[in-house]
C-alpha cells in the first residue's frame, strides 16, 4: 500500500510558521533581549557545570577500579578531568597521606560557582524587566 505526501498549502504553512516563531521567540513580552541572554547564559552555565560534576564523579570512580587507561572512556575522562584538578593539586601537594583531596576541592567551588554565578545572571536579568 503506497502512502502519498499531503502537500500543506502555502498559506497554511506561513501561518504554522508565524504561530511556531511567536511561541518559541527569544523575545519576553516586553522585548528585552539582553534579559533573555542572561537567563540563557545562567542556563548553559548551570548545565556546564552539572557536567563537570559528571565528569568528576566519573573520574573518582574510574580511580577506584582497575580500568585500561588505553580506553578511550577512560582516557576522555582523564583528559578532561587533570586540568580542573591542577589547581588544587598545588595546594594539596603537601598534605600527606594515601587520599587525594582535589576532585573533593573541585566539586566544592563547582557547587559553589553552581549557586552563585546563575543566581547573579538571574537577578540581572529579573533588574532589566
Amino acid at each position: 500500500m503506497e502512502e502519498t505526501a499531503q502537500l500543506v498549502p502555502p498559506r497554511k504553512l506561513r501561518s504554522l510558521a508565524t504561530n511556531w516563531s511567536r511561541s518559541y521567540s527569544i523575545i519576553d513580552a516586553k522585548g528585552n533581549k539582553m534579559a533573555d541572554i542572561l537567563v540563557a547564559l545562567a542556563h548553559i552555565f548551570n548545565v556546564l557545570l552539572n557536567l563537570a560534576t559528571i565528569v568528576i564523579i566519573a573520574s573518582v570512580a574510574i580511580s577506584w577500579f582497575n580500568v585500561d587507561p588505553r580506553n578511550r572512556f577512560v582516557s576522555i575522562i582523564h583528559a578532561v578531568s587533570e586540568p580542573m584538578y591542577r589547581p588544587f593539586r598545588i595546594l594539596t601537594r603537601r598534605i600527606p597521606g594515601p587520599f587525594d583531596f582535589a576532585p573533593f576541592l573541585a566539586l566544592l567551588v563547582i557547587v559553589f560557582l553552581q549557586n552563585r554565578i546563575p543566581y547573579y545572571l538571574m537577578k540581572l536579568a529579573a533588574s532589566m524587566n
